[in-house]
């Protein structure tokens, strides 16, 4: 039987300091588990330990910043981190929704019409996503209620990440005249990123690291196709963009070492998003001289 806190006694001298305390309580930490996120869904029999010790949380930001996960466990934010996550990709649902009213509006011809329908669509789609993800952890997590939920909501947070990635390459690699390598990139983008929602509904969390690689190799090798673009208007907007989501990796990495550390990724994923969807914007849509649309009404 698991003794409670109420229940641990002991005539060690040392049961009364902060080292001895936690010399006692560790046991029941080592058995906090939470929502499997090994790549089997909840039920299989897989749990995880979330965090190593409460020594490992500086006081001064215990409540804006939980212990740092154990290698290949999962980190548990703290209840302000929760909302913090959900908010910072919440404001991004109203934003991608103004830029795909514009884009809309501003469209010459049914070509530019569908391509910034997918755009807007997986934009919204990406920020749609991860905030009803976060939303839902906020509510259950710590409860450890709805775990199933949880776990595919998290998978298609994750998958929605690919479509977002192709469809920010879609507009460059089909509106702007293109050399032989950019005219095929766009399709093995697009077949790269399903290749990718397949390995997240079949490895979900399982290799963490390969995840990442191929996220960034995903992210980042369409962009050889600008060499053989006729006009690289905006390209420059388009790589700021790129580096910012870069930064924002580090982030991603740093939970439990910089507090906010998940909600400053998101921040750089909103201010990349914005960045890049004012320049398809600005850059592609409408009549363009130097790239006209072809007719496709």
């Amino acid at each position: 039987m698991t003794p409670s806190l109420t229940t641990i006694t002991t005539t060690d001298p040392m049961a009364n300091t902060v080292e001895g305390r936690l010399q006692q309580l560790q046991p029941l930490i080592d058995e906090d588990d939470d929502v499997t996120t090994t790549g089997s869904a909840p039920g299989d029999g897989i749990s995880r330990t979330d965090s190593w010790t409460l020594l490992d949380v500086p006081p001064t930001w215990s409540c804006c910043m939980g212990a740092r996960a154990c290698p290949g466990k999962a980190y548990n934010p703290t209840p302000i981190e929760h909302v913090a996550n959900t908010l910072s990709h919440g404001v991004g649902i109203f934003v991608s929704l103004f830029y795909f009213n514009a884009m809309l509006a501003a469209s010459h011809r049914s070509l530019q019409f569908y391509i910034a329908l997918v755009y807007g669509a997986c934009t919204t789609l990406l920020f749609l996503m991860s905030t009803v993800y976060h939303y839902y952890e906020m509510l259950y997590r710590d409860a450890k209620l709805r775990p199933t939920l949880r776990y595919y909501l998290h998978i298609t947070d994750r998958t929605a990440i690919y479509l977002f990635i192709a469809a920010s390459y879609t507009p460059w690699l089909t509106l702007r005249h293109c050399g032989l390598l950019g005219l095929n990139a766009k399709w093995v983008t697009w077949a790269a990123a399903l290749g990718g929602m397949a390995y997240q509904w079949s490895f979900h969390e399982r290799f963490k690291r390969v995840e990442l690689v191929i996220y960034i190799v995903v992210a980042t090798s369409p962009a050889l196709a600008i060499v053989t673009m006729n006009d690289w208007t905006g390209l420059d907007r388009m790589a700021m963009g790129g580096v910012i989501y870069l930064v924002g990796v580090v982030f991603f990495k740093l939970d439990g070492v910089v507090p906010f550390a998940h909600a400053i990724w998101h921040l750089h994923v909103l201010a990349a998003a914005a960045l890049h969807s004012h320049t398809v914007l600005t850059t592609l849509l409408g009549p363009d001289a130097n790239n006209p649309v072809p007719l496709v009404d």
